[in-house]
């Protein structure tokens, strides 16, 4: 995580002296866990080679999972969990990462950051119309994957910003106010 945002922090510190904007999305998934869609965890640990016995007992592991909930001491009744991956388990986090590993294949720009459930989009240009266009562009990609795997957006914990080479409006040559 640490080294993502490493990369991202100098991403903009590079563009900011080509005298370039960076326009940034800072993506939320819903629920990610909850919703992983089972059938298509399948097909990525085929596609990442997780064939014959492990195949089978990782589908085991994910498919024959019971959910229940726990109110002031009382448990309701259990229920089968049909999407999703199980809380708490150490390899519930891998199994989400292979689920997750093809986005850069929806989400063409090298851009672009991801940490479980959290993804960083971002664009560069001279002119900041350019970087939104852009930006735009992988968004709908992103929501077009996350159509195709079952996946949500959490827009209210999505959110977005610029980085400006100089403050809107302000005269070129000014200095920003935190240079010294």
């Amino acid at each position: 995580m640490v080294d993502q945002l490493v990369r991202f922090i100098q991403s903009v510190i590079n563009a900011w002296q080509a005298k370039s904007h960076t326009v940034a999305v800072f993506v939320a998934l819903k629920k990610a866990y909850n919703h992983v869609w089972r059938t298509g965890l399948q097909v990525r640990l085929q596609e990442h080679g997780i064939t014959g016995r492990m195949y089978g007992w990782s589908k085991a592991f994910f498919s024959e999972s019971f959910i229940c909930t726990r109110i002031k001491g009382t448990l309701s009744r259990t229920q089968p969990q049909v999407d999703g991956l199980p809380q708490g388990s150490a390899l519930s986090c891998t199994l989400f990462l292979i689920f997750m590993n093809n986005i850069g294949n929806a989400v063409r720009t090298p851009t672009r950051l991801s940490y479980t459930e959290d993804i960083v989009l971002w664009q560069q240009d001279t002119e900041v119309e350019k970087a939104t266009e852009a930006i735009n562009q992988d968004l709908a990609s992103l929501k077009h994957f996350c159509k195709r795997w079952k996946m949500q957006i959490n827009t209210g914990k999505t959110a977005h910003t610029i980085f400006f080479t100089q403050q809107p409006g302000a005269e070129e040559g000014s200095r920003h106010p935190y240079q010294e």
